[in-house]
Protein backbone atom coordinates (compact mmCIF):
# COMPACT_ATOMS: atom_id res chain seq x y z
CA UNK A 1 0.00 0.00 0.00
CA UNK A 2 1.49 3.91 -0.98
CA UNK A 3 2.10 5.61 2.04
CA UNK A 4 1.52 9.20 1.28
CA UNK A 5 2.22 12.00 2.21
CA UNK A 6 -0.15 15.28 3.62
CA UNK A 7 -1.59 16.89 0.72
CA UNK A 8 -0.66 20.50 -0.37
CA UNK A 9 -2.99 22.94 -1.69
CA UNK A 10 -1.54 24.24 -5.01
CA UNK A 11 -1.16 27.41 -5.98
CA UNK A 12 -4.44 27.77 -7.98
CA UNK A 13 -5.85 25.55 -5.49
CA UNK A 14 -5.50 28.18 -3.30
CA UNK A 15 -6.88 31.07 -5.63
CA UNK A 16 -9.91 28.89 -6.16
CA UNK A 17 -10.43 28.49 -2.60
CA UNK A 18 -9.59 32.27 -2.11
CA UNK A 19 -12.81 32.86 -4.80
CA UNK A 20 -14.74 30.36 -2.77
CA UNK A 21 -14.90 32.21 0.49
CA UNK A 22 -16.61 34.40 -1.46
CA UNK A 23 -19.39 32.17 -2.37
CA UNK A 24 -17.83 30.73 -5.63
CA UNK A 25 -19.01 27.30 -6.55
CA UNK A 26 -15.53 24.57 -6.18
CA UNK A 27 -16.74 21.82 -8.82
CA UNK A 28 -14.12 18.42 -8.49
CA UNK A 29 -13.07 16.97 -11.50
CA UNK A 30 -11.03 13.78 -11.35
CA UNK A 31 -8.46 12.12 -9.06
CA UNK A 32 -4.88 11.06 -10.70
CA UNK A 33 -2.28 9.26 -9.93
CA UNK A 34 1.23 9.12 -11.12
CA UNK A 35 4.64 7.69 -10.75
CA UNK A 36 6.74 11.03 -10.87
CA UNK A 37 9.16 11.91 -8.07
CA UNK A 38 8.98 15.55 -6.83
CA UNK A 39 12.02 15.91 -5.07
CA UNK A 40 12.67 19.43 -3.43
CA UNK A 41 10.51 21.15 -6.08
CA UNK A 42 7.76 23.02 -3.81
CA UNK A 43 4.47 21.26 -4.75
CA UNK A 44 2.60 24.27 -4.40
CA UNK A 45 3.92 25.71 -7.82
CA UNK A 46 2.88 22.33 -9.42
CA UNK A 47 -0.31 22.73 -12.25
CA UNK A 48 0.01 18.55 -13.07
CA UNK A 49 1.39 15.45 -11.68
CA UNK A 50 5.39 15.06 -12.51
CA UNK A 51 4.88 11.91 -13.92
CA UNK A 52 0.80 11.51 -14.89
CA UNK A 53 -0.22 7.82 -15.45
CA UNK A 54 -3.82 6.81 -14.52
CA UNK A 55 -7.47 9.37 -14.19
CA UNK A 56 -9.11 8.43 -11.17
CA UNK A 57 -12.75 8.45 -11.45
CA UNK A 58 -14.75 10.48 -8.82
CA UNK A 59 -17.64 8.30 -6.98
CA UNK A 60 -19.39 9.70 -4.76
CA UNK A 61 -18.38 13.85 -2.78
CA UNK A 62 -19.89 14.84 0.94
CA UNK A 63 -19.51 18.36 1.81
CA UNK A 64 -19.25 19.00 5.42
CA UNK A 65 -20.33 22.21 6.18
CA UNK A 66 -19.09 22.15 9.80
CA UNK A 67 -15.60 21.43 8.67
CA UNK A 68 -15.96 23.12 5.80
CA UNK A 69 -14.14 19.83 3.96
CA UNK A 70 -15.57 17.66 1.39
CA UNK A 71 -14.53 13.71 1.40
CA UNK A 72 -14.50 12.94 -2.26
CA UNK A 73 -14.08 9.20 -3.24
CA UNK A 74 -12.20 7.16 -6.06
CA UNK A 75 -11.29 4.21 -7.76
CA UNK A 76 -9.81 2.48 -10.40
CA UNK A 77 -9.30 -0.85 -11.59
CA UNK A 78 -6.49 -2.84 -13.67
CA UNK A 79 -8.53 -3.73 -16.36
CA UNK A 80 -6.81 -1.68 -18.84
CA UNK A 81 -3.34 -2.22 -17.34
CA UNK A 82 -0.76 -4.37 -19.01
CA UNK A 83 2.02 -4.35 -16.97
CA UNK A 84 3.27 -3.09 -13.48
CA UNK A 85 2.96 0.52 -12.68
CA UNK A 86 4.80 2.17 -10.14
CA UNK A 87 2.46 4.85 -8.24
CA UNK A 88 3.51 7.32 -5.82
CA UNK A 89 1.55 10.67 -6.50
CA UNK A 90 -2.11 11.67 -6.76
CA UNK A 91 -3.92 14.36 -7.32
CA UNK A 92 -6.94 16.52 -7.15
CA UNK A 93 -8.94 18.23 -10.01
CA UNK A 94 -10.88 20.71 -9.79
CA UNK A 95 -12.85 23.52 -12.37
CA UNK A 96 -11.67 27.59 -11.97
CA UNK A 97 -14.25 29.50 -13.86
CA UNK A 98 -11.35 31.49 -15.00
CA UNK A 99 -8.38 29.15 -15.49
CA UNK A 100 -10.37 25.89 -16.02
CA UNK A 101 -9.34 22.42 -14.70
CA UNK A 102 -6.68 23.21 -12.11
CA UNK A 103 -4.26 20.61 -9.87
CA UNK A 104 -6.29 21.72 -6.41
CA UNK A 105 -4.17 19.31 -4.03
CA UNK A 106 -1.26 17.05 -4.58
CA UNK A 107 0.31 14.42 -2.35
CA UNK A 108 3.36 12.46 -2.97
CA UNK A 109 4.24 9.01 -1.67
CA UNK A 110 8.38 9.25 -2.62
CA UNK A 111 10.10 6.00 -2.46
CA UNK A 112 6.82 4.46 -0.37
CA UNK A 113 4.75 3.89 -3.58
CA UNK A 114 3.02 1.12 -4.67
CA UNK A 115 2.71 -1.12 -7.69
CA UNK A 116 -0.26 -1.39 -9.91
CA UNK A 117 -0.58 -5.23 -11.22
CA UNK A 118 -1.72 -5.94 -14.67
CA UNK A 119 -4.85 -7.80 -15.71
CA UNK A 120 -3.09 -10.74 -15.89
CA UNK A 121 -1.99 -11.04 -12.49
CA UNK A 122 -6.37 -11.05 -11.71
CA UNK A 123 -8.88 -8.64 -10.94
CA UNK A 124 -7.66 -5.60 -8.40
CA UNK A 125 -9.37 -2.52 -7.33
CA UNK A 126 -7.93 0.68 -6.39
CA UNK A 127 -9.84 3.17 -4.09
CA UNK A 128 -8.79 6.46 -3.07
CA UNK A 129 -10.66 9.13 -0.43
CA UNK A 130 -9.57 12.53 0.02
CA UNK A 131 -11.18 15.13 2.55
CA UNK A 132 -10.35 18.42 0.68
CA UNK A 133 -10.89 21.97 2.46
CA UNK A 134 -13.60 24.08 0.58
CA UNK A 135 -14.47 27.11 2.81
CA UNK A 136 -17.25 28.53 1.89
CA UNK A 137 -17.96 27.44 -1.03
CA UNK A 138 -21.88 28.02 -1.78
CA UNK A 139 -21.83 24.60 -2.90
CA UNK A 140 -19.38 21.84 -3.95
CA UNK A 141 -20.04 19.58 -6.92
CA UNK A 142 -18.09 16.82 -8.91
CA UNK A 143 -18.03 15.12 -12.37
CA UNK A 144 -19.28 11.27 -10.48
CA UNK A 145 -17.87 8.25 -12.54
CA UNK A 146 -21.03 5.71 -13.62
CA UNK A 147 -18.92 2.94 -12.15
CA UNK A 148 -20.00 0.66 -8.92
CA UNK A 149 -18.10 1.50 -6.23
CA UNK A 150 -17.19 -1.25 -4.60
CA UNK A 151 -17.42 -1.18 -0.66
CA UNK A 152 -16.70 -4.57 -0.12
CA UNK A 153 -13.21 -3.76 -1.72
CA UNK A 154 -12.84 -1.05 0.66
CA UNK A 155 -13.37 -2.77 3.21
CA UNK A 156 -10.89 -5.48 2.68
CA UNK A 157 -8.27 -4.38 -0.23
CA UNK A 158 -5.34 -3.61 1.34
CA UNK A 159 -4.31 -1.50 -1.08
CA UNK A 160 -7.31 1.22 -0.27
CA UNK A 161 -5.77 4.79 0.19
CA UNK A 162 -7.73 7.13 2.98
CA UNK A 163 -6.45 10.55 2.96
CA UNK A 164 -8.28 11.94 6.03
CA UNK A 165 -7.61 12.89 9.46
CA UNK A 166 -4.25 14.45 10.00
CA UNK A 167 -4.02 15.53 6.18
CA UNK A 168 -7.31 17.49 6.26
CA UNK A 169 -5.95 19.53 9.13
CA UNK A 170 -2.55 20.10 6.74
CA UNK A 171 -4.54 21.33 4.01
CA UNK A 172 -6.48 23.79 6.54
CA UNK A 173 -3.15 24.88 7.69
CA UNK A 174 -1.65 25.27 4.24
CA UNK A 175 -5.02 27.54 3.58
CA UNK A 176 -4.70 29.72 6.61
CA UNK A 177 -1.48 30.19 6.07
CA UNK A 178 -1.98 30.98 2.29
CA UNK A 179 -4.33 33.41 3.40
CA UNK A 180 -1.74 35.12 5.89
CA UNK A 181 0.52 35.60 2.74
CA UNK A 182 -1.81 37.32 0.72
CA UNK A 183 -2.03 39.86 3.46
CA UNK A 184 -0.09 42.82 1.56
CA UNK A 185 2.17 43.85 4.66
CA UNK A 186 4.13 47.17 4.93
CA UNK A 187 7.85 46.30 4.73
CA UNK A 188 9.78 47.14 7.32
CA UNK A 189 13.79 48.37 8.11
CA UNK A 190 15.05 50.40 5.36
CA UNK A 191 14.64 51.16 1.62
CA UNK A 192 17.78 48.99 1.29
CA UNK A 193 17.62 46.48 4.11
CA UNK A 194 13.66 45.75 4.82
CA UNK A 195 12.54 43.30 7.14
CA UNK A 196 9.36 40.79 6.33
CA UNK A 197 7.64 38.68 8.46
CA UNK A 198 7.72 34.98 6.09
CA UNK A 199 6.87 31.14 6.75
CA UNK A 200 9.59 28.89 7.06
CA UNK A 201 11.52 29.59 3.85
CA UNK A 202 10.98 26.87 0.82
CA UNK A 203 12.19 26.85 -3.05
CA UNK A 204 9.98 29.04 -4.49
CA UNK A 205 7.70 30.40 -1.27
CA UNK A 206 6.21 33.94 -2.33
CA UNK A 207 5.73 36.96 -0.36
CA UNK A 208 3.69 40.18 -1.38
CA UNK A 209 4.29 43.63 0.27
CA UNK A 210 4.47 47.13 0.38
CA UNK A 211 7.90 49.13 -0.20
CA UNK A 212 8.14 51.99 2.24
CA UNK A 213 10.93 53.80 0.66
CA UNK A 214 12.43 53.95 -2.91
CA UNK A 215 15.68 51.80 -2.61
CA UNK A 216 16.60 53.84 -6.08
CA UNK A 217 17.90 50.63 -7.56
CA UNK A 218 20.54 49.99 -5.16
CA UNK A 219 22.08 47.02 -3.43
CA UNK A 220 19.14 45.16 -1.45
CA UNK A 221 18.50 42.76 1.40
CA UNK A 222 14.94 41.30 2.90
CA UNK A 223 15.31 39.57 6.29
CA UNK A 224 19.53 39.87 5.32
CA UNK A 225 18.81 37.84 1.74
CA UNK A 226 19.80 39.84 -1.36
CA UNK A 227 17.02 40.42 -3.71
CA UNK A 228 17.46 40.83 -7.35
CA UNK A 229 15.40 41.21 -10.98
CA UNK A 230 14.54 37.56 -12.27
CA UNK A 231 17.54 35.54 -12.97
CA UNK A 232 19.89 38.10 -12.71
CA UNK A 233 22.31 39.66 -10.22
CA UNK A 234 20.74 43.44 -10.49
CA UNK A 235 18.80 44.84 -7.91
CA UNK A 236 15.23 46.34 -9.06
CA UNK A 237 13.98 49.01 -8.40
CA UNK A 238 11.39 49.78 -5.12
CA UNK A 239 9.23 52.74 -5.16
CA UNK A 240 7.45 53.62 -1.96
CA UNK A 241 3.85 52.10 -1.64
CA UNK A 242 4.17 50.26 -4.78
CA UNK A 243 3.37 46.40 -3.91
CA UNK A 244 6.15 43.67 -5.14
CA UNK A 245 5.96 40.22 -4.58
CA UNK A 246 9.16 38.39 -4.48
CA UNK A 247 10.07 34.46 -4.21
CA UNK A 248 12.81 32.43 -2.48
CA UNK A 249 15.25 30.73 -4.72
CA UNK A 250 17.28 28.22 -1.99
CA UNK A 251 19.60 27.46 -4.63
CA UNK A 252 21.14 30.97 -4.19
CA UNK A 253 19.46 31.60 -1.23
CA UNK A 254 18.27 34.90 -2.73
CA UNK A 255 14.49 36.91 -3.22
CA UNK A 256 14.11 37.14 -6.98
CA UNK A 257 11.14 39.71 -7.38
CA UNK A 258 8.43 38.50 -9.79
CA UNK A 259 8.61 38.98 -13.05
CA UNK A 260 6.81 42.33 -13.59
CA UNK A 261 6.55 45.52 -15.83
CA UNK A 262 10.30 46.69 -15.62
CA UNK A 263 12.75 48.44 -18.06
CA UNK A 264 14.38 52.07 -18.51
CA UNK A 265 11.87 53.16 -21.49
CA UNK A 266 10.27 56.85 -20.26
CA UNK A 267 7.48 58.83 -21.73
CA UNK A 268 9.77 60.13 -24.67
CA UNK A 269 10.41 56.84 -26.18
CA UNK A 270 6.79 55.58 -26.07
CA UNK A 271 4.08 56.76 -28.96
CA UNK A 272 1.93 59.43 -28.13
CA UNK A 273 -1.16 58.23 -26.49
CA UNK A 274 -0.21 54.65 -25.71
CA UNK A 275 0.94 53.25 -22.23
CA UNK A 276 3.38 51.67 -20.82
CA UNK A 277 5.07 50.55 -17.24
CA UNK A 278 8.66 50.93 -16.47
CA UNK A 279 10.71 50.30 -13.26
CA UNK A 280 9.62 53.18 -11.84
CA UNK A 281 5.64 53.19 -12.33
CA UNK A 282 2.33 51.81 -14.58
CA UNK A 283 0.34 53.10 -16.79
CA UNK A 284 2.85 55.95 -18.17
CA UNK A 285 1.33 57.29 -21.62
CA UNK A 286 4.04 58.04 -23.95
CA UNK A 287 4.39 61.65 -25.73
CA UNK A 288 6.53 60.17 -28.78
CA UNK A 289 5.11 61.98 -31.84
CA UNK A 290 3.71 59.65 -34.37
CA UNK A 291 5.19 61.17 -37.69
CA UNK A 292 3.54 58.75 -39.80
CA UNK A 293 5.38 57.87 -43.39
CA UNK A 294 8.26 60.23 -44.26
CA UNK A 295 10.28 60.45 -47.75
CA UNK A 296 11.87 63.29 -49.59
CA UNK A 297 14.51 63.18 -52.34
CA UNK A 298 18.26 64.43 -52.05
CA UNK A 299 20.43 66.29 -54.35
CA UNK A 300 24.32 65.68 -54.17
CA UNK A 301 25.88 66.88 -50.64
CA UNK A 302 21.62 67.34 -50.37
CA UNK A 303 20.63 66.85 -46.35
CA UNK A 304 16.71 65.47 -45.38
CA UNK A 305 16.00 66.16 -42.27
CA UNK A 306 14.07 63.70 -40.05
CA UNK A 307 11.85 65.01 -37.46
CA UNK A 308 12.05 63.30 -34.11
CA UNK A 309 9.42 60.46 -33.62
CA UNK A 310 8.22 57.67 -34.78
CA UNK A 311 7.90 56.87 -38.26
CA UNK A 312 6.23 54.04 -40.45
CA UNK A 313 9.33 54.14 -42.75
CA UNK A 314 9.06 55.77 -45.90
CA UNK A 315 12.16 56.38 -48.79
CA UNK A 316 14.79 58.98 -49.10
CA UNK A 317 15.55 58.90 -52.87
CA UNK A 318 18.57 60.59 -54.28
CA UNK A 319 17.73 62.85 -57.30
CA UNK A 320 20.69 63.06 -58.76
CA UNK A 321 21.23 62.45 -62.71
CA UNK A 322 22.95 59.82 -64.16
CA UNK A 323 25.96 60.41 -66.52
CA UNK A 324 27.08 56.60 -68.49
CA UNK A 325 30.38 55.85 -69.66
CA UNK A 326 31.86 58.47 -72.40
CA UNK A 327 34.90 59.45 -74.51
CA UNK A 328 36.20 63.21 -74.90
CA UNK A 329 38.23 64.25 -78.14
CA UNK A 330 40.41 67.26 -77.65
CA UNK A 331 38.44 69.99 -79.59
CA UNK A 332 39.26 73.99 -80.68
CA UNK A 333 36.30 74.24 -78.18
CA UNK A 334 35.28 74.02 -74.29
CA UNK A 335 33.35 70.47 -74.14
CA UNK A 336 31.88 70.45 -70.14
CA UNK A 337 31.06 67.80 -67.86
CA UNK A 338 27.93 69.28 -65.89
CA UNK A 339 27.95 69.11 -62.40
CA UNK A 340 25.52 67.62 -60.35
CA UNK A 341 26.26 64.03 -62.13
CA UNK A 342 26.68 60.60 -60.59
CA UNK A 343 29.55 59.57 -62.68
CA UNK A 344 28.16 55.62 -63.60
CA UNK A 345 30.95 55.19 -65.82
CA UNK A 346 34.32 56.67 -66.94
CA UNK A 347 34.80 60.03 -68.78
CA UNK A 348 37.90 59.41 -70.46
CA UNK A 349 39.36 62.64 -72.64
CA UNK A 350 41.65 61.66 -74.90
CA UNK A 351 44.91 62.56 -74.88
CA UNK A 352 46.22 65.52 -77.35
CA UNK A 353 48.30 64.35 -80.61
CA UNK A 354 50.45 65.67 -83.18
CA UNK A 355 54.01 65.66 -83.30
CA UNK A 356 55.15 69.21 -83.57
CA UNK A 357 57.53 70.32 -81.35
CA UNK A 358 58.57 74.04 -81.14
CA UNK A 359 60.88 74.21 -83.40
CA UNK A 360 58.05 73.38 -85.77
CA UNK A 361 55.57 76.26 -84.74
CA UNK A 362 55.91 80.11 -85.27
CA UNK A 363 58.00 81.76 -82.71
CA UNK A 364 55.78 83.37 -80.37
CA UNK A 365 52.46 80.91 -81.74
CA UNK A 366 51.49 78.41 -78.40
CA UNK A 367 49.89 75.37 -79.26
CA UNK A 368 49.19 71.51 -78.10
CA UNK A 369 50.60 68.44 -79.64
CA UNK A 370 51.72 65.18 -77.93
CA UNK A 371 55.04 67.10 -77.29
CA UNK A 372 53.15 68.90 -74.21
CA UNK A 373 50.51 71.23 -73.48
CA UNK A 374 51.16 75.31 -74.03
CA UNK A 375 54.30 75.06 -75.82
CA UNK A 376 55.76 77.97 -77.84
CA UNK A 377 57.37 77.68 -81.32
CA UNK A 378 60.43 79.04 -82.12
CA UNK A 379 60.18 79.40 -85.69
CA UNK A 380 61.73 83.04 -86.65
CA UNK A 381 60.27 85.17 -88.75
CA UNK A 382 61.80 87.17 -92.15
CA UNK A 383 60.23 89.84 -93.66
CA UNK A 384 59.79 90.48 -96.79
CA UNK A 385 62.78 91.43 -98.99
CA UNK A 386 64.05 91.74 -102.54
CA UNK A 387 67.15 89.87 -103.81
CA UNK A 388 69.17 90.80 -107.02
CA UNK A 389 70.96 88.40 -108.92
CA UNK A 390 74.83 88.04 -107.92
CA UNK A 391 77.82 86.18 -109.11
CA UNK A 392 77.98 84.21 -106.05
CA UNK A 393 75.03 82.01 -104.43
CA UNK A 394 72.53 83.49 -102.07
CA UNK A 395 70.46 81.38 -99.73
CA UNK A 396 67.52 82.15 -97.96
CA UNK A 397 68.04 80.02 -94.46
CA UNK A 398 65.80 77.26 -93.20
CA UNK A 399 63.68 77.12 -90.38
CA UNK A 400 62.46 80.69 -90.92
CA UNK A 401 58.85 81.79 -92.08
CA UNK A 402 58.44 83.71 -94.46
CA UNK A 403 56.05 87.02 -92.96
CA UNK A 404 56.85 88.83 -96.06
CA UNK A 405 57.40 87.97 -99.86
CA UNK A 406 61.05 87.11 -100.97
CA UNK A 407 61.33 88.64 -104.46
CA UNK A 408 64.37 87.27 -106.56
CA UNK A 409 64.86 90.14 -108.79
CA UNK A 410 64.94 89.14 -112.78
CA UNK A 411 68.58 88.94 -114.70
CA UNK A 412 68.34 92.14 -117.22
CA UNK A 413 70.62 92.54 -119.99
CA UNK A 414 70.27 92.83 -123.80
CA UNK A 415 72.69 90.04 -125.26
CA UNK A 416 71.53 87.24 -127.19
CA UNK A 417 73.22 84.35 -128.16
CA UNK A 418 74.90 86.43 -131.61
CA UNK A 419 76.24 88.68 -129.21
CA UNK A 420 78.46 86.03 -126.65
CA UNK A 421 81.07 84.49 -128.38
CA UNK A 422 80.32 81.12 -129.54
CA UNK A 423 80.38 78.24 -126.94
CA UNK A 424 80.21 80.35 -124.22
CA UNK A 425 77.39 80.70 -121.89
CA UNK A 426 75.39 83.47 -120.52
CA UNK A 427 72.23 84.84 -118.92
CA UNK A 428 70.26 87.78 -119.78
CA UNK A 429 66.56 88.82 -120.41
CA UNK A 430 67.13 86.58 -123.64
CA UNK A 431 67.42 83.45 -121.36
CA UNK A 432 68.95 81.50 -118.94
CA UNK A 433 72.49 79.62 -118.95
CA UNK A 434 72.26 80.33 -122.98
CA UNK A 435 74.94 79.62 -125.10
CA UNK A 436 76.49 81.63 -127.28
CA UNK A 437 76.79 81.70 -130.92
CA UNK A 438 79.34 84.52 -132.39
CA UNK A 439 82.76 84.80 -134.14
CA UNK A 440 85.15 86.93 -133.41
CA UNK A 441 84.75 87.70 -136.71
CA UNK A 442 80.98 88.24 -136.53
CA UNK A 443 81.68 90.52 -133.50
CA UNK A 444 84.42 92.92 -136.21
CA UNK A 445 87.71 91.64 -134.17
CA UNK A 446 90.29 89.08 -135.23
CA UNK A 447 91.32 85.66 -134.52
CA UNK A 448 94.77 85.64 -131.89
CA UNK A 449 96.52 82.85 -130.50
CA UNK A 450 99.93 82.40 -128.95
CA UNK A 451 102.10 79.31 -127.94
CA UNK A 452 105.52 78.19 -127.99
CA UNK A 453 107.16 74.81 -129.23
CA UNK A 454 110.73 73.51 -128.26
CA UNK A 455 112.87 72.49 -132.05
CA UNK A 456 115.80 70.52 -132.70
CA UNK A 457 118.16 70.97 -135.35
CA UNK A 458 117.53 67.91 -137.68
CA UNK A 459 114.13 67.40 -137.05
CA UNK A 460 111.07 69.36 -138.84
CA UNK A 461 108.13 70.66 -136.19
CA UNK A 462 104.87 71.45 -137.21
CA UNK A 463 102.52 73.98 -135.29
CA UNK A 464 98.74 73.58 -135.91
CA UNK A 465 96.98 76.39 -135.47
CA UNK A 466 92.88 77.36 -134.83
CA UNK A 467 92.77 79.24 -137.55
CA UNK A 468 94.68 80.37 -140.71
CA UNK A 469 96.43 83.50 -139.93
CA UNK A 470 97.62 86.12 -141.71
CA UNK A 471 100.40 87.52 -139.77
CA UNK A 472 102.50 85.69 -137.63
CA UNK A 473 105.44 86.50 -135.91
CA UNK A 474 107.97 84.04 -134.07
CA UNK A 475 110.44 84.67 -131.33
CA UNK A 476 113.31 82.58 -130.31
CA UNK A 477 114.78 82.00 -127.61
CA UNK A 478 117.65 83.65 -128.21
CA UNK A 479 115.77 87.02 -129.37
CA UNK A 480 115.33 86.81 -132.50
CA UNK A 481 112.94 87.87 -134.48
CA UNK A 482 110.87 86.50 -137.29
CA UNK A 483 107.96 88.29 -139.08
CA UNK A 484 105.33 86.28 -141.50
CA UNK A 485 103.13 88.79 -143.15
CA UNK A 486 100.00 86.91 -145.43
CA UNK A 487 99.18 83.78 -146.01
CA UNK A 488 101.11 83.62 -148.77
CA UNK A 489 104.34 83.97 -147.65
CA UNK A 490 106.29 80.69 -147.11
CA UNK A 491 109.40 82.15 -146.50
CA UNK A 492 111.03 83.93 -143.11
CA UNK A 493 112.73 87.27 -142.70
CA UNK A 494 114.88 87.21 -140.25
CA UNK A 495 115.01 90.49 -138.75
CA UNK A 496 118.59 90.83 -137.65
CA UNK A 497 121.86 93.18 -138.50
CA UNK A 498 124.17 89.86 -139.13
CA UNK A 499 121.43 88.03 -141.02
CA UNK A 500 119.17 90.05 -143.93
CA UNK A 501 118.37 87.42 -146.60
CA UNK A 502 115.26 85.71 -146.10
CA UNK A 503 116.03 82.24 -146.36
CA UNK A 504 113.29 79.18 -146.17
CA UNK A 505 113.45 78.28 -142.39
CA UNK A 506 109.81 78.60 -141.26
CA UNK A 507 107.24 77.23 -143.89
CA UNK A 508 103.56 78.40 -143.78
CA UNK A 509 100.70 76.46 -145.07
CA UNK A 510 97.11 77.10 -144.83
CA UNK A 511 96.61 76.83 -140.44
CA UNK A 512 100.42 74.83 -140.23
CA UNK A 513 103.33 76.67 -139.31
CA UNK A 514 106.78 74.18 -139.80
CA UNK A 515 110.00 74.94 -138.85
CA UNK A 516 112.65 73.38 -141.56
CA UNK A 517 114.89 70.85 -139.94
CA UNK A 518 118.31 72.73 -140.37
CA UNK A 519 117.45 75.30 -138.53
CA UNK A 520 119.25 76.12 -135.50
CA UNK A 521 118.26 74.43 -131.79
CA UNK A 522 116.06 76.43 -130.00
CA UNK A 523 112.72 76.75 -128.54
CA UNK A 524 109.94 79.29 -130.53
CA UNK A 525 107.48 81.05 -129.32
CA UNK A 526 104.71 82.14 -131.97
CA UNK A 527 101.84 85.09 -132.27
CA UNK A 528 99.07 84.69 -135.42
CA UNK A 529 96.66 87.17 -136.08
CA UNK A 530 94.00 86.57 -138.76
Amino acid sequence: MAIFNNMYITNAGQALYTKAQAGQQIQFTKMQVGSGQIGTQNPATLNALVNPQFNVAIQSITANSDLKTATISGSINNNNITQAVYICEIGLFANDPNAGEILYGYASAGTYGDYYAPSTAGPYTWNYEVNAAIGNAANVTAQLSGLTYDYGVINTNTTFNKISGGNQKEINKSIDTFLADLTYQTAGGTATAITLSTQTLVNGYFKTFIASANNNSAATTINGKSLYKPGTTTAPNLIAGKAYTVWYNSTGDCFFIKASAEGDADLTNVLAGKKFSNDNDTGIVGTMPNNGALGGSLDINGTYTIPAGYTTGGTVTQSITTKATATYNPSTTTQTIAAGQYLSGAQTINPVTGTAGAGDVLSGKTFASANGIGLTGTIPSKAGATINPSTSQQTIAAGQYLSGDQVIAPITGTATDADVVSGKTYNSAAGIARTGTATVQSLGGQLYTTGSIAHTNGTANTITLPFTPRVVMLTTSGGTLIWCVGAYYNYGYPISSANATPNNTIVFSGNTITIISSVLTTTYTYYAWS
